[in-house]
């Protein structure tokens, strides 16, 4: 009868005591691991893990300590590719892989803004090295959040400081991929814009008609996008789109465009001035002359206004001047007497260039302007005399 009861208790320790053997020991590598980590002997950590998963793929603690090694050593593309394998594998670590990879893209990130600021007060060859620094840790916070569009932003930021500004577009590009953002595409915009600005300056007639081309129809697509869009800098997009109009020579959808912006944002004075630019090249003086006072009730002070407006009163005065010399040429009666109404239009030219010149005294070509209008209302005037006589100045300089 004590032998079957011998026989129990053994059977009973066993089932027992190998649960907590397996729980309490691991494999020989995994402790040896966790030796030469405690020891700081990372690359034999590195062997006998490595060795570890490739013996049992599905151990969770051994990918998860091989990230956080990979990790240590700022090897961040190993660190996600064993976190994956751990996430595949279980989910005891899941939280503090999360963290661990949010930390580390934080830090990234901040290191790589800290290299631009250091970047912006350096001299010499170090500006280029704290830009590349800052490249480098912006494209490594990207392994760890590839879905990151700060990051991209930042990225495009350090390229655009590098003078880089094809790689800037690309990275702008990525992060609108992920998502649609308007502030990011207004940074795209504006440099398609100013790039074929430079190649029409350049005299590059046709590179400069591909880069407004493309400007064109960037607008016209992110126009489209139902998305939250920045007031200030949506005017500012309107505007780059019907410039581009203009220098694309589709004027008559550039007027139809600025006529309907006018009408929507009647108190937005770049609009009315654009608006009243392309009306005197289409000989619409008069209109031009309604857009440009409108302009100037907004802001009274505008020096881009008040030198379109003072051109504007200028031309008409000098048309309506013509039209009562034909008149008078063509009269009959010896009595006649030249009209000469027009004088107080250009007397309206005058005070607006007035105006201008003296909070812009340096532009040759309103003080040629004013000269005209003063000998146009006053004769040989002593005054137009001045004025021509600061732009000839001007233009020798």
């Amino acid at each position: 009868m004590k032998q079957p009861i011998t026989h129990l208790l053994l059977f009973i320790t066993l089932i027992v005591t190998l649960p907590l053997m397996g729980f309490e020991c691991g494999s020989p590598e995994m402790e040896g691991a966790k030796l030469a980590l405690q020891q700081k002997n990372y690359t034999r950590a590195e062997e006998l893990l490595k060795k570890e998963v490739n013996n049992n793929p599905k151990n969770e603690d051994a990918w998860f300590t091989l990230g956080k090694l990979f990790a240590e050593q700022n090897r961040y593309n190993e660190m996600k590719s064993a976190f994956s394998s751990a996430s595949a594998a279980g989910k005891v670590h899941s939280e503090e892989i999360r963290v661990t990879q949010i930390n580390m893209w934080a830090r990234l990130l901040n290191e790589g803004a800290n290299h631009l600021n250091s970047a912006a007060k350096a001299i010499g060859d170090s500006v280029r090295m704290y830009q590349r620094e800052a490249i480098s840790h912006f494209n490594d916070a990207l392994i760890i959040n590839p879905d990151s569009v700060v990051t991209y932003r930042n990225l495009a930021i350090a390229y655009f400081a590098l003078n880089e500004p094809a790689n800037a577009i690309a990275s702008l590009q990525k992060a609108l991929s992920i998502e649609k953002n308007f502030d990011v595409a207004y940074e795209i915009v504006r440099e398609y814009y100013n790039k074929a600005v430079v190649m029409r300056d350049a005299g590059k007639a046709d590179e400069a008609q591909k880069e407004f081309t493309r400007t064109r129809d960037f607008i016209k697509e992110i126009q489209l996008w139902n998305i939250p869009k920045n007031v200030q800098l949506q005017s500012v997009v309107d505007d780059l789109l019907l410039t581009t109009y203009l220098e694309l020579g589709d004027t008559v959808v550039a007027m139809a465009s600025y006529n309907s912006a006018v009408q929507k944002d009647p108190s937005n004075k770049v609009y009315r001035l654009n608006y009243g630019i392309l009306l005197m090249r289409a000989g619409k003086t008069q209109d031009a002359v309604t857009q440009f006072d409108f302009a100037l009730q907004t802001d009274p002070e505008w020096e881009d206004g008040l030198l379109a407006a003072g051109e504007a009163y200028l031309k008409m005065g000098m048309k309506q001047q013509e039209d009562a010399r034909k008149i008078f040429n063509e009269s009959k009666k010896k009595d006649a007497v030249l009209d000469t109404t027009f004088k107080s239009t250009v007397r309206k030219s005058v005070q607006y260039l007035q105006s201008y010149t003296a909070k812009n005294p340096n532009n040759p070509g309103a003080w040629t302007n004013l000269g005209t209008g003063f000998v146009l209302v006053d004769g040989n005037d002593k005054r137009g005399k001045v004025a021509y006589e600061n732009a000839d100045a001007l233009y020798k300089k």
